[in-house]
């Protein structure tokens, strides 16, 4: 599910909190586009595993200056399909990558890293991890007997190139968040 912030107020608020963005402004700067907002599901016993990604294999921005707040709406661990990341990949050049077609038709991208790099973030419910689109990271199955629910938010700085540029210089739908120049723009906290 994707951009819950046009639908409902409380997510909406969500996406433009003041807080969360003075924390993407301190590894994205002042200036502050929403790309969207994501739900992710991983029902007991069920959920297949996230392949090891970089976000910006799918968002396809240049430069690659996107980040992503990770929320998790209940608690996470290793056995119920917790978030791992590997530290310091977002200066590293991307390993290799082997596209695969899921049976919806989704075009995933799967890297070839070394998992022994791979550093589990567990976390108790409403607590929320950072990273640059750039971070490889993934997730394993739940094996557990919980569900495992989080939300996305994606942030991006604005004029980035894209191959279809135009679609997110709309600003009503990819609103501009913070801007030193923008009437409008949030800065208050």
């Amino acid at each position: 599910m994707f951009n819950i912030w046009k639908h409902d107020e409380f997510y909406r608020g969500l996406m433009f909190k003041p807080l969360l963005l003075d924390f993407v402004e301190s590894v994205l700067g002042p200036e502050i586009q929403l790309l969207h907002d994501q739900v992710f599901y991983k029902p007991p016993f069920d959920g297949a595993p996230s392949d090891w990604h970089q976000d910006n294999q799918y968002f396809k921005f240049s430069p690659a200056n996107l980040c992503s707040i990770w929320i998790a709406l209940d608690d996470v661990d290793t056995e119920n399909s917790c978030l791992y990341f590997v530290p310091g990949s977002h200066r590293e050049p991307s390993p290799p990558s082997v596209t695969i077609q899921s049976p919806t038709g989704i075009e995933l991208h799967s890297l070839d890293i070394d998992e022994t790099r791979a550093k589990p973030f567990p976390m108790p419910a409403g607590h929320a991890l950072m990273h640059h689109c750039m971070t490889i990271h993934g997730a394993y199955a739940n094996r557990s007997p919980r569900g495992r629910r989080a939300l996305g938010l994606h942030y991006m700085q604005p004029g980035l190139n894209h191959p279809h540029a135009e679609t997110y210089r709309n600003v009503e739908e990819y609103p501009i968040l913070r801007s030193p120049t923008v009437v409008g723009a949030s800065r208050s906290h």
